[in-house]
Formats: structure tokens, sequence, C-alpha cells
């Protein structure tokens, strides 16, 4: 059959419809580089051709020869804005594609293509949260091994492209607090208490650097902060009762003090209430066990 295109073009080379039925075999042959050929024949003899630019297009995508498929599908857009969401749809295929690489552990093949989504459709949200999980996944890896510095380049691209990704943040902290960079790391943590106005954590890494920066008032409202979302949390009282002592306020501490006493009191005793539960339970039904 290819013989048979090769030979009706040389009879006729200016006949686009046999290059488009030499392309077409081609593609289903999977000899994609010659009807990549055939298309750009198809093309030069009919520039407005927008099927054979769409086929020649789908060809160089599934290839991964991506620029050149963007570069096509942008001929298309411009000559028929019919197929303006071409490339948004385009996009969502790499982000799916990408996640699947993410679950085969193939991390930087699924990074590269959703810097190639975000290049086809520069809104997509779920390519930027995917790339900017990838970006934190790299810094974990980077922190792991003692690459602070590093890891925090990488977190505050995240940041950058993602800038409601929380874990980002969070990550970016607690590297700039190991590092002793305590203003920056308030920076990263006040960003997810805008976020996340109850998020313990971030107010609980607030309280801590305002300890070690003996900025002991405003440690006092982080914990008072704390206690407002979570009054079960055992911990923020004696937190709260230290920063209490360091600012000569006794008295308060001392109460501060006897409510985490009763707060552990009530925990253990609950702790040991449902262990001998747990036990009489195992008792009752061992003879079904």
């Amino acid at each position: 059959m290819l013989n048979a295109d090769d030979q009706a073009i040389q009879l006729n080379p200016n006949n686009p419809k046999i290059y488009v039925d030499k392309a077409q075999l081609c593609s289903q042959l999977e000899l994609y580089e010659e009807a990549i050929v055939a298309y750009t024949q198809v093309v030069q003899l009919e520039p407005a051709n927008i099927n054979a630019l769409i086929a020649k297009a789908e060809i160089l995508f599934v290839t991964n020869r991506f620029q050149e498929a963007f570069d096509v599908y942008q001929q298309v857009i411009q000559l028929d804005s019919v197929h303006q969401n071409i490339c948004t749809y385009k996009s969502k295929v790499l982000v799916k594609t990408g996640k699947t690489c993410m679950i085969q552990g193939l991390f930087e093949k699924a990074l590269n293509l959703f810097d190639w989504a975000i290049q086809f459709d520069p809104d997509n949200a779920d390519a930027l949260k995917a790339k900017a999980g990838i970006l934190v996944t790299t810094g974990n890896a980077l922190f792991e091994k003692g690459n602070s510095e590093e890891a925090i380049v990488v977190y505050k691209q995240a940041c950058q492209i993602d800038p409601e990704n929380i874990t980002a943040y969070a990550c970016k902290g607690q590297a700039l607090q190991k590092l002793e960079c305590y203003e920056e790391a308030l920076t990263a943590y006040e960003k997810i208490c805008k976020l996340d106005p109850k998020n313990v954590m971030a107010h609980t890494c607030k309280g801590q650097i305002f300890q070690k920066l003996e900025r002991y008032e405003e440690a006092l409202i982080t914990c008072e902060i704390i206690i407002e979302i979570s009054p079960a949390n055992v911990d923020i009282y004696l937190a709260k009762a230290k920063t209490l002592d360091k600012l000569c306020r006794y008295k308060e501490a001392r109460k501060c003090y006897l409510q985490h006493r009763e707060l552990q009191d009530r925990k253990l005793s609950s702790q040991q209430t449902n262990s001998a539960e747990s036990a009489f339970s195992i008792f009752m039904y061992s003879d079904y066990l």
C-alpha cells in the first residue's frame, strides 16, 4: 500500500489527498516519522488544512514531542478558535499521565510532564498542585539528607507554584527553623495560619520560635490561641505556664500548671479505663476467639 501511495505521489505530487492517505496508513502502521512528513506535505500544499494539522499534532503529542505538538496546536487555534480548548484538554491528559508516573515512582518524568501541562495550560490548577507536590517530595528528600538550604530553595518553588499548599509552607518553615532563620520561618507559619487559622501545628511552631527569641508576650498570645482551638491539648498548658513564669506572672503560671496536671491525670485515667475495658472485652469473648 505504501508503494502505491508513493507511486501516486510521483504521478501527482501536488495532490494533498494522496499525502493524507499515506499519512493515515503510516499512522496505522506506527511509522510515525513518515506520517509526520506526509502531514507536513499536506500542510505545505494546504496551509489551512486543520484536520492535517491536528493529526500531525496528535502524532507529535503521543511521541512525546510536546514542544512541536504545542506549536502546531497553536497554529490550529489561530486558524479556527473553535479549537481553542484543545491545549486545555491536552494539559489534562499530561497531568493524568504524570500522576500515573508518580504512582510508579517516576518522579523526574512526572515533573517533566507537569511542566508541559502548565505550558499547555498555565491555569491548570491540577498541574500546578501536582508539580508543587513533586517539589515538596524532592525537598523532603534533600532535607532528610541534611541539605536544608537546597531543600528550602525547592520548598520556595513549591510555594510560588501553589500559594495555598500548606504542606509546602510547613516544610519550608521547619527547614528554616532548623537553620535558625527564625523570622523567615515565622513568615512561613503565618502564611499557614492565614490559610488555615485553626492549624495547631503552625501556631505551635510559632510559639516555639517566640520562646527561642524571648518574645514571651507573643508566645503567650500563641498559647492562648492554641487553647482556644484545642482546649484538651495537655502540653499547651505546660507551655503557657512556663511562658507566664518568664513574664514573672507566677500566680497565673501556677494555675496553668494545675490545669496541666488535671488534664494529664484525666488523660491517664481515660487511657487506663480504655485499657481495662479492652482487657474485659478480651476476657468476655475469649471463648469465641
